[in-house]
């Protein structure tokens, strides 16, 4: 029942003559040659210079860095949506189905992540500012009036 089968869904014969149908909420496999393969978010280099998962229902298309390519592209049935950053970025690190650009702002990196329809982008502070802070007594009006104004 191969025409039974899509990135969501798939119905088996089963040998008493009944019908197991199968539904996931995101695509568990994709077409890729012309056969059916389950989804693998892994990220790769590919031949074009981008880097993209290795089976994914959406085309996505991340930047090897540089200035010269968007951050990131999807596309799929002939629509696409893209985002640049402003600068140059850096080299990825790629880990499973996450490239993160490390450095993009100081003591702050990308993270692009692969996911089943589509991607997510997360800036990961390494070391946030600290805050100046003043306790009541060292306010200049508490020193004054003594009384809150």
């Amino acid at each position: 029942m191969a025409d039974r089968v899509t990135e969501t869904e798939e119905v088996v014969a089963n040998p008493d003559g009944t019908f197991t149908w199968t539904q996931s909420r995101h695509p568990v496999r994709v077409r890729q040659g012309g056969q059916w393969r389950p989804t693998d978010l892994t990220l790769a280099h590919r031949p074009d210079g981008s880097i993209g998962p290795v089976a994914a229902s959406v085309d996505l298309r991340l930047s090897r860095g540089g200035a010269d390519m968007p951050l990131v592209v999807a596309a799929k049935q002939g629509h696409e949506v893209g985002l640049r950053w402003a600068d140059a970025l850096p080299e990825p690190v790629l880990d499973g189905p996450s490239a993160t650009y490390p450095g993009v702002l100081p003591e702050v990196d990308l993270v692009v992540t692969a996911l089943p329809t589509g991607f997510s982008q997360v800036l990961v502070v390494k070391r946030p500012r600290r805050r100046e802070t003043r306790s009541w007594s060292e306010s200049p009006s508490a020193r004054t009036s003594g009384t809150p104004r």
